[in-house]
């Protein structure tokens, strides 16, 4: 093989539990979505490499826009850990029925390489050339349930307040992750509301999930889409034809405001990557800071991918990510964070980068 340490594999599939209570809705089920990553590094570079990942699962699941006063850290003590451990945490999260852990960390050592190469007789050791030495690796990995990162974002973005005597029904979704970025409405359907909403509508759903309503008030069609995690609503209304502008409403603050009507791709890429209309327009919400070397950056402004990949085109997701010390890196949430903090172009729309930015792999490789 050309890899070279250290490098990870990560893969997503099904996992069986024997569970005789399963309960909590879908925090405990027999059959459930297990995400892992081995991670491959130096013995004697695995404590800090164990760190470093500690650090970066952090950040991901800030990047889910859970609250950091519900998450915390829980380390395995003398009677938790495995014997085969040299060190463990879990991520638990604050669960309307206790603090649960929802991903878990851990130092395998080379204990998995050793008992393959003990069993199977065949030689998994590593020949380090610049050292001229052979080696087991030690193995860090990290390993998450699906459905459990779904019921943390679920509880965490679930939100009842009073609205006007109402009690509204809401989902604070982060807008990187809400199921639907936007909702479209026609105030009426007369004076050729309709045919602009639709217009808009058709544009915006070729890259996003949107959607159309207008059935009932348009209060209620708000209520709806807040049950539903929707981050902005576009009402087409009388003066749309008059000023060619749209009421905006934010889900989080009510707020409404006056917005372009001929919206690009690109202007809700950059509001879904801000978290807020109001905070991405104060910005120039289609121009990100320059590179290195002073040339400007910014979204793309074509609604369609284009047939051959341009400089801001980013790769599709694989199935499969590496971080490979001799080759490329693959995708991997460290390296897409890393990319929007430092304000290259992001196609699609990525998650909210916190203000603690985690190194990208090619960091990592040179510190290393």
């Amino acid at each position: 093989s050309r890899q070279k340490v250290p490098f990870g594999i990560a893969q997503i599939g099904k996992a069986f539990r024997n569970e005789i209570t399963p309960g909590n809705f879908i925090f405990r089920t027999r059959e459930f979505e297990q995400m892992e990553m081995q991670f491959f590094v130096k013995p004697g570079t695995d404590e800090e490499w164990f760190e470093r990942w500690r650090d970066l699962r952090w950040q991901w699941a800030l990047g889910l826009g859970i609250r950091p006063e519900r998450l915390r850290w829980h380390p395995h003590g003398p009677g938790e850990l495995a014997h085969y451990a040299k060190a463990a945490y879990d991520i638990e999260y604050q669960f309307p029925f206790g603090w649960h852990e929802f991903e878990g960390i851990h130092n395998r050592t080379d204990f998995d390489l050793k008992r393959h190469q003990e069993y199977s007789g065949k030689k998994l050791e590593y020949f380090d050339q610049a050292a001229n030495e052979r080696w087991l690796p030690y193995v860090v990995e990290t390993s998450v349930g699906a459905d459990r990162c779904t019921l943390v974002a679920l509880c965490d973005a679930y939100d009842e307040e009073q609205v006007e005597g109402e009690t509204r029904v809401v989902l604070r979704f982060t807008p990187a992750i809400a199921p639907i970025k936007a909702a479209v409405f026609p105030l009426v359907k007369k004076d050729g509301m309709p045919e602009i909403a639709e217009k808009i509508y058709r544009d915006l759903k070729e890259s996003f999930p949107v959607f159309y309503d207008d059935g009932g008030s348009v209060g209620r069609r708000y209520r709806r889409q807040d049950e539903a995690g929707t981050p902005f609503c576009l009402t087409i209304d009388g003066q749309t034809k008059d000023d060619q502008t749209v009421t905006v409403r934010d889900r989080d603050t009510l707020r409404q405001e006056r917005g372009d009507a001929s919206l690009r791709t690109s202007d809700l890429a950059a509001r879904v990557r801000w978290g807020s209309w109001s905070r991405c327009a104060s910005r120039s919400c289609c121009e990100s800071p320059p590179r290195a070397d002073g040339r400007p950056r910014g979204h793309r402004p074509q609604a369609r991918r284009p047939a051959r990949p341009g400089p801001h085109h980013r790769p599709a997701r694989r199935r499969v990510a590496q971080h490979s010390h001799g080759g490329s890196a693959a995708w991997s949430p460290a390296a897409r964070s890393h990319e929007a903090a430092a304000g290259r172009a992001c196609w699609p729309p990525l998650l909210p980068v916190s203000s603690r930015v985690a190194p990208s792999p090619g960091e990592l490789r040179r510190s290393s």
